[in-house]
């Protein structure tokens, strides 16, 4: 995705099933070609933002659905839930 500007959101949508698969979204928009079929093991949220000429290069992460700008590509995806210790 490049081209990023100034108040662009990025989704990433995890969907956990027989076939798992990470698809990428910019403002809304399925970005084709990015995604990440048949993984498998944990995966962890992450993020990389490398430092361009002497601007800043910020992020925020969104969790809830009430903070969503762009909702998900169908019903059956979901935000993150944390995990928690059943002990």
């Amino acid at each position: 995705a490049s081209g990023l500007k100034d108040g662009d959101v990025i989704g990433i949508v995890v969907q956990q099933s027989e076939l798992p698969m990470i698809q990428i979204f910019v403002n809304g928009e399925i970005e084709d070609g990015l995604q990440v079929t048949r993984f498998r093991g944990t995966v962890y949220p992450s993020i990389f933002l490398p430092q361009q000429g002497s601007g800043n290069v910020s992020a925020s992460f969104l969790y809830r659905d009430e903070q969503f700008i762009h909702g998900p590509p169908s019903p059956q995806f979901h935000p993150l839930i944390a995990e928690r210790s059943l002990m």
